[in-house]
């Protein structure tokens, strides 16, 4: 027997599939993987953030992005490079984000060298 148009939608390990009939005996294939195909970029994902910086002083942990496809995939840039900016959100201290708050991304990833938050507070969130 021959099947056709058969496909499974999620990227996972250790997949089985199972055959069964009325007549006989079924049966069970071997183990297989289903991983997506490469695709282009459509998003990114924070890799590394700030983590109980200095004020006013350069996080001494600064953000990277990567880039990523619709199923959170790292991808490579291959075609033009975005700029990938960062904004400060909720400060609780009315701060403001210093240093260079865009970077060109570049291969799979954006990073960013001199960015720092002017005033002590808490609840700060880059975006």
């Amino acid at each position: 027997v021959r099947f056709t148009n058969l496909n499974i939608n999620v990227p996972a390990k250790d997949y089985r599939i199972s055959f069964v009939s009325t007549l006989v005996v079924g049966d069970t294939s071997e183990p297989f993987t289903i991983v997506l195909n490469p695709a282009a970029p459509t998003g990114i994902r924070v890799v590394c953030s700030p983590v109980n910086e200095t004020a006013a002083v350069a996080f001494a942990r600064q953000p990277v992005v990567d880039f990523v496809d619709k199923g959170g995939n790292r991808r490579h840039l291959t075609g033009p490079t975005p700029e990938v900016a960062v904004e400060l959100l909720s400060s609780g201290a009315n701060a403001t984000l210093t240093g260079r708050a865009a970077s060109v991304g570049r291969g799979d990833a954006a990073s960013y060298t001199n960015l720092a938050v002017d005033k002590a507070g808490g609840g700060d969130y880059l975006k």
